[in-house]
């Protein structure tokens, strides 16, 4: 009979039941019950087989447990451990689903309020700042302190000015108005001027005065028609008997936009209350202005911030929480009707329920279909593939964690490698060319990224998009990118006759290729000349623009990659003179061409430098020169237009950086209408005539911040009045600011003190008088208000290195020597 047992349930026929039944064990005690189950199976199994033995084959009862088939067994153990569990574990999840709805609640309840919270509290302190700006405005506080009488009529202008000028600026739409109180008027941005202080203004004069020196906040009161929202101040400020108050109105219907921008749904409701208890701002108009008292359900949501709860309102039940503001002491409550969370339970249990009942329909069918020769392969999977988890308690639920976590992790180190590579050869090749690598660090990175970059010697072409202003005007960025790429495989299809090469963008509009040889000869720098002038070729005919290629000199080694980078853009400077769509190497230049370079570089320098400064009328002179020199040093009317178009280039760059763009300036295409021109006369007379009359004309014009025009002013003051006292009190009387504030504008937008600019200046005007004049050292000291010639002197030398007379003596001499 033992045998029999073995052959029909196995040496370890409980085995089966583990694995069959470990996707029930949801929880130590589950499998502590399983164990006891088990147990007790192979104990009465033994005792009903010893029983047997004693008492012979007579005791067969076919109805007993204990001789019931193991198959037949093992279903009942796997459909009481199924099912209990899912019906525990589905009642359980329906109670903790049904609790979390509101947490769920709370937390978005919260999300609003503090949304709700940031944008109300930005809100009113754009009214702050506003309301501080007009009560520190000077004009505001003149107007305030002379009264509004017809005979201070400017500055009530002024005034009403700078009002409108702050409504406009600040975001919030608000009206103003300002009480005059030694005279009893009133002035409104909506309704002009009013003689007699009119009520409620009398009233909240009276409570704004309980406020010293701060923000007082009125909000609505009850049962009016329009409530609005009102802000008040003293001016002028930190005065002990103020002379007038300012008040900006806020129509609380405008705050109503904040809560309506929230899609709360259904019956759900936001209330704003302040912190004596009034409403701010509800959904409800009726309750705006109504104060909160000790018996309102809300009260204690107001009184104690940050509590949940449940409270009856107008016969329905709602879910509150509350939250308060830090900056102004409000409270943001937000409800939601009990009723909605009730229908909400009630589907989850549906849900949970429909669930349960089709869990236990197919542990029924795994029940009955489950066998342990179904299980044993699955047995021997886990022993395979985690032979430390073979015991745990999810068997099937392992493996498929194991091979999901496997896939996950490749793909991940897989997709961060593929990502990181090509930045990483980036960012290499980019050090390489600015030197940052050794020789042995080089190496070991093209070993690792396994870079094409073989050999002892290496060149550099450096392919640059001729006129890159007009190419970022014509295209957007998108279209630039995609370019940009499409331009650097064409570079890498046509480097493939080299064995080794790799490229990278060094800056927008450029693509530097690298390219690596054995040894350096006249075969090879024909071959580089040759892929060079086929890109200039593939570009013109593929591409809307031309490019200018410049070629280094080959270099051994790693380290001299640096070298040749910097030789090929010094290089890219020269195609000024060379015109576009050129190839340029260092045998192509001639010392006559170098020459003509730094040249045109001066003075290109020079005249933008005066157009930045605004000298519209030195840069017009400057440019009178340049054109009167380029005659001599170009011959190539390519190459003149080249350098016009790097200087309107300049130009536009140095605009945009004050945020405006050089052909909103005029109908057409600025570059376009360049080439449209024949002779060098007609480019001087456009760029001096229409191009700087239009800068100047918009730059003037355009709206810029006070600081700038204030420094601005004092400049054009300094080049008028050059042999005038120039000290900063009087240029503070001028443009109308105190000295302090004057020294701390001139610095921030400068970069120097106020007096060092002063003397560098009038150091300046001082060597120009002694070179080209035949002025005395005691003239020019007198002419510079300067207190004596010593003194002079002393402030010449520290600036220049030496006295008057001796920089008068060697500047001359450097002058006959030229």
């Amino acid at each position: 009979m033992m045998k029999e047992r073995e052959n029909r349930f196995g040496r370890n026929g409980w085995i089966p039941l583990i694995a069959l039944t470990s996707q029930a064990k949801k929880s130590r005690k589950l499998s502590a019950f399983l164990f006891f189950v088990q147990w007790l199976d192979v104990k009465f199994f033994v005792e009903a087989d010893s029983k047997c033995r004693r008492e012979g084959s007579g005791m067969k009862s076919k109805g007993s447990f204990f001789t019931m088939p193991y198959k037949r067994k093992l279903f009942v153990y796997s459909v009481i451990l199924s099912l209990v569990p899912v019906l525990i574990l589905g009642l359980i999840s329906s109670s903790i689903a049904t609790g979390s709805i509101q947490e769920e609640v709370d937390r978005n309840h919260n999300h609003i309020l503090k949304q709700l919270e940031v944008q109300v509290d930005d809100y009113i302190r754009s009214l702050d700042r506003a309301s501080l700006l007009l009560a520190n405005d000077q004009y505001v506080q003149k107007s305030i302190s002379e009264g509004a009488s017809p005979d201070l009529l400017q500055t009530t202008l002024y005034m009403m000015d700078t009002v409108q000028k702050v409504i406009t600026m600040t975001d919030a739409e608000f009206e103003v108005t300002l009480v005059y109180a030694q005279t009893g008027e009133m002035y409104s941005s909506r309704l002009g001027m009013v003689r007699e202080l009119a009520p409620p203004y009398d009233g909240y004069v009276k409570q704004a005065k309980a406020f010293f020196n701060q923000t007082t906040v009125f909000t609505p009161a009850e049962g009016r028609t329009n409530p609005e929202l009102l802000i008040a101040r003293m001016v002028p400020l930190h005065a002990v008997q103020p002379q007038g108050y300012l008040f900006l109105h806020l129509d609380i219907n405008r705050l109503k936009r904040f809560i309506d921008q929230f899609e709360l749904g259904g019956e759900r409701r936001v209330m704003i209350v302040d912190s004596l208890g009034k409403v701010v701002m509800s959904k409800e108009p009726n309750e705006i202005g109504s104060k909160l008292d000790s018996a309102s359900p809300l009260f204690p949501f107001w009184d104690n911030p940050a509590m949940h709860g449940e409270i009856e309102l107008a016969k329905t039940n709602y879910s509150v929480s509350s939250i308060k503001s830090s900056m102004n002491q409000w409270t943001y409550i937000a409800m939601t009707p009990t009723a909605e969370l009730t229908r909400k339970s009630e589907r989850i249990r549906a849900v949970t329920t429909g669930i349960m009942l089709l869990l236990a329909l197919v542990w029924l069918v795994l029940a009955f279909v489950a066998s342990r020769r179904l299980y044993v392969p699955i047995q021997r999977l886990i022993g395979k593939f985690s032979p430390e988890n073979s015991g745990d308690r999810d068997d099937l639920q392992a493996i498929d964690s194991f091979m999901n976590r496997v896939m996950a992790a490749n793909e991940k180190l897989q997709s961060r490698i593929s990502e990181q590579e090509a930045f990483r050869k980036e960012s290499v090749l980019m050090q390489m060319l600015r030197g940052e690598l050794s020789d042995k660090e080089s190496g070991a990175f093209v070993e690792e990224l396994k870079l094409p970059l073989r050999g002892g010697w290496f060149c550099v072409c450096l392919v640059d998009i001729d006129q890159f202003a007009s190419f970022q005007q014509k295209y957007k960025e998108k279209d630039r990118f995609l370019m940009m790429y499409a331009l650097r495989n064409m570079i890498e299809e046509l480097c493939q006759p080299f064995v080794s090469y790799a490229t990278v963008t060094p800056k927008p509009g450029q693509i530097a290729a690298v390219i690596g040889l054995e040894a350096p000869n006249e075969e090879t720098a024909r071959a580089i000349a040759l892929v060079c002038r086929e890109i200039r070729e593939r570009v013109s005919e593929h591409f809307a623009f031309t490019v200018s290629v410049a070629i280094s000199n080959v270099r051994e080694d790693y380290s001299g990659i640096c070298d040749s980078y910097e030789e090929a853009i010094a290089l890219l400077d020269y195609g000024w003179v060379t015109g576009p769509n050129k190839t340029i190497t260092t045998d192509q230049l001639e010392p006559s061409l170098r020459q003509s370079s730094r040249v045109l570089v001066k003075w290109k320098n020079a005249l933008v430098a005066s157009v930045k400064q605004g000298e519209f009328g030195l840069a017009r002179e400057q440019l009178e020169q340049m054109t009167g020199d380029l005659p001599r040093t170009l011959q190539h009317s390519e190459a003149l237009l080249g350098l016009f178009a790097y200087l309107i280039g300049e130009l536009d760059h140095f605009l945009q950086e004050q945020g405006y763009e050089l052909n909103d300036m005029f109908e057409y295409d600025v570059l376009e209408q360049l080439y449209t021109f024949s002779s060098l006369e007609e480019v001087r007379e456009w760029i001096a005539g229409t191009v700087f009359a239009s800068v100047q004309q918009h730059v003037q014009t355009q709206s810029l911040s006070r600081q700038k025009k204030v420094v601005a002013e004092v400049l054009q003051y300094i080049r008028e009045h050059d042999e005038s006292d120039l000290s900063l009190q009087i240029l503070a009387d001028h443009v109308r600011v105190s000295p302090s504030m004057l020294s701390r504008m001139f610095k921030e937008e400068m970069g120097s003190n106020y007096m060092d600019y002063v003397i560098q200046f009038r150091m300046d005007k001082a060597k120009e008088w002694l070179v080209h004049t035949e002025m005395s050292i005691k003239e020019i000291t007198d002419r510079l208000r300067y207190a004596s010639v010593p003194n002079f002197t002393r402030i010449f030398k520290q600036v220049t290195g030496m006295p008057p007379g001796n920089y008068r003596k060697q500047q001359r001499g450097e002058d006959g020597v030229n």
